[in-house]
Formats: structure tokens, sequence, C-alpha cells
């Protein structure tokens, strides 16, 4: 069951890399956050550890539900929703995916580590999501995506300290809440979240 999740993340990173409305980067965000409450429930029920459901519940209520609705929030908030001048385009988009997610593919088929391939994928999709967008929601669920990428990380090491779990995911969600507001401010200031603009700002 495990396998099928890893699968959907994959796919949905694939799917991620090249679509231009910002909507379906959010969905694409949300799936990839259930899959891996999804797995780390499943983990928590197969090795009965709490250290694995305390991940799984804090995912589930920070990544899977908090951050969506905050995400949809600042949506409504934007009048163009979608990508119309992206600096990467759906081609290299999707091909430099593929590309990356076979070179994981790789060069994890020879580490022990657990879902390397997919966190490693995941990261090189939000910096993808960073680099090849204009707008600030965009390129945040890229950093968001990267988030996703380390959480799978983290399930595949060693245990952490409840209070480190904690910290970490109220730390990202601080740093999230603070760039919604930003975006909010750019939009209402100059009417738009392309990032280009601010490189045209005099002191």
């Amino acid at each position: 069951m495990t396998d099928f999740f890893l699968a959907v993340i994959l796919i949905s990173a694939i799917l991620m890399s090249g679509v231009r409305r910002v909507k379906l980067l959010i969905s694409g965000y949300t799936v990839q956050a259930f899959c891996i409450f999804a797995i780390s429930f499943l983990t928590a029920v197969r090795t009965n550890d709490k250290h694995y459901y305390v991940i799984a519940i804090m995912t589930l209520l920070a990544k899977v539900i908090i951050v969506p609705l905050i995400l949809t929030h600042s949506l409504r908030k934007i009048k163009t929703r979608i990508e119309l001048t992206p600096i990467l385009n759906s081609f290299w988009s999707y091909t430099l995916t593929i590309i990356s997610i076979a070179l994981a593919s790789y060069v994890s088929s020879a580490s022990n580590i657990l879902y390397i391939k997919e966190a490693i994928s995941l990261s090189i999709v939000g910096s993808l999501l960073l680099i090849g967008r204009r707008k600030a929601l965009s390129q945040m669920i890229g950093f968001l995506v990267i988030e996703n990428g380390l959480m799978l990380f983290e399930l595949s090491l060693i245990k952490l300290s409840f209070l480190i779990e904690f910290a970490i995911v109220v730390e990202a969600i601080i740093l999230f809440i603070i760039m919604a507001i930003v975006i909010g401010n750019i939009n209402a200031a100059f009417d738009t979240t392309n990032t280009d603009y601010l490189s045209d700002l005099k002191e």
C-alpha cells in the first residue's frame, strides 16, 4: 500500500511541474501531503511507534488541512490565476522533471534509505517551481513541495524527538503564513504577484 502512495507522489510531482493553473498546483500539493500522511500512518500501524503517529497527526493538521486552506484563501485575492509566461515552459518543465526523477532513481538504487528517490524528486520539482515560475504564489508552492521532500526524507532517518518534530512543522507554518501575507500585500500594492515587477522598484 505504501508503494501506491509513493507512486501517486511521483505522478503528482510530474504533473505539477508543467501545469500553469495555480489551483492545480494547490491540488497537487494537497495530494502529496495526504500521501505523506498515509505513509506515516501506515508506518505507525505497522511498527506501533508513537513517533510516526505524531508525524501523521501533524501532517494531517498542518499540511493536508491548514496550509491548503490558506493557499486557497490567498488564491481568491489574486486576479490572474494562471502562469501566462513562466520562465520554463511546460515542455522543458516536464522534460527536466522526468530526467531528474530518472537520475534520482539511479542514484538512490545504491542507497538503503527509504523514500530517498521520492524525497529527491520532490525537492527537484519544488526547485523547478521556484526557479521556473514568476508568480509568488507558485513559487511559494514550490517551497512547500521542497518541504514535502524533506518530510519524506525525515521519515527515512533516525527518529526525532517530539519537540524537534513539532518545531519543524511550526516553523514551516510560520514561514508559510509570512509568505502568504507578503503575497497579499504585493498583490494589493501592485495589482499583480509577478515577482519580475519587483526588480523595477527603485529606492
